[in-house]
């Protein structure tokens, strides 16, 4: 009985071990192929500005596809020449690789993209890229502190006080000849001859 109830046990192992790789094997890759690396690619290189290095501090930033709606790097700060290194690109999804890694400029206004772009290999390599841009960081200040035709606070703020400085200025106007018209009737208007005429009572 106890021979009997060993053979049953090692059958019932054989059978679970051979499920379970069987599973495993159905999982996995397909034979002969290894699986791909999934791991975070870092980029150096140098930053040029219409053809000018920018200012050492200034930030750099990649993102693949979208920086708010897909995936946002972390900046780093460009060194002397616009130099940079050790710029990571390393998302969380493995769906993102052969995505495009785009390449910003930042600062407290908003971004500028560069020219060039690479490809998401995940395969841990240091990779070069130089790269360029068309508009100075500086614009965006500009254009985050002037409003833009059409804005509403042209269309909707300016007409308003326009309004209101100009019934300001017909109200001291109506107020000055009010004065004028008192004074005249308290102490009379000056005549051709220079003598003061009295008012009719």
């Amino acid at each position: 009985m106890n021979t009997l109830s060993s053979k049953a046990l090692s059958l019932i192992l054989l059978v679970a071990a051979g499920v379970a790789g069987f599973t495993l094997l159905a999982a996995g890759p397909e034979p002969g192929v290894p699986p791909r690396p999934f791991l975070p690619d870092y980029f150096f290189g140098t930053v040029l500005v219409q053809g000018m290095p920018p200012v050492a501090g200034t930030q750099l930033m990649a993102c693949i596809d979208d920086c708010d709606m897909v995936y946002a790097g972390t900046p780093v700060l460009l060194g002397e020449m616009g130099s940079f290194r050790g710029l990571a690109v390393g998302p969380k999804d493995p769906s993102l690789l052969d995505h495009t890694v785009r390449f910003y400029l930042v600062n407290e206004h908003g971004r500028i993209p560069a020219s060039e772009s690479a490809t998401f290999a995940g395969a841990l390599e240091l990779r070069r890229i130089n790269l360029t841009f068309h508009r100075p960081l500086s614009s965006l200040s500009v254009a985050a502190t002037l409003p833009a035709v059409g804005d509403s606070l042209v269309a909707g703020a300016w007409p308003k006080v326009a309004l209101a400085l100009g019934g300001a200025i017909a109200l001291a106007g109506i107020a000055l000849v009010l004065v004028a018209r008192r004074r005249e009737f308290w102490w009379g208007r000056p005549s051709a001859s220079g003598r003061t005429v009295q008012p009719k009572v």
